[in-house]
């Protein structure tokens, strides 16, 4: 019983994850670059997703829809922030420092997806065989996604 709820998750955040065009609307995209550049990013959370589900989302599929929306604008945050560390720690001349600061990132970011997807399927099990699976898989990864994001953010460097 156990695989086919860690395939619906992983199934999920990929199709999410794999999508030509973006679930959310640019207005969405605005609004939430808009916040990012405002202030806290802490700020950010539920920017999107909650206008969205005050929108009328009643279903779990809005309601997923909604989540999905914002993970896909986090996802995006993470990916941007973590190719610019990268490229932080490929400055200057590349000392042996460096390279293993970029490895050691590389590796922390690899474990911390490992861990983030373990906690996610643990968390929809709670709700294995309802609607709201679903819900707490895709809030799960938008959750975990945000923190990693906000905490890739403030490990630059000034200099």
């Amino acid at each position: 019983m156990k695989f086919p709820l860690v395939m619906s998750l992983f199934v999920f955040a990929g199709l999410a994850a794999a999508q030509d065009t973006p679930s959310y609307s640019a207005e969405e995209r605005e609004t939430f670059r808009n916040c990012l550049e405002s202030g806290p990013d802490e700020q950010c959370r539920g920017v999107v997703m909650q206008p969205c589900l005050d929108q009328g989302a009643y279903t779990t599929l809005e309601m997923v829809d909604c989540a999905a929306r914002e993970y896909e604008l986090w996802d995006e945050v993470l990916n941007e922030r973590y190719r610019d560390l990268m490229a932080q720690y490929r400055q200057d001349e590349d000392t042996e420092y460096l390279a293993t600061q970029r490895e050691r990132l590389r590796d922390a970011q690899r474990a911390w997806i490992i861990s983030r997807d373990a906690d996610c399927v643990f968390e929809q099990g709670m709700f294995e065989g309802g609607s709201l699976a679903r819900m707490v898989a895709i809030d799960c990864l938008k959750t975990h996604t945000a923190q990693r994001a906000i905490w890739l953010g403030n490990q630059f460097v000034e200099g």
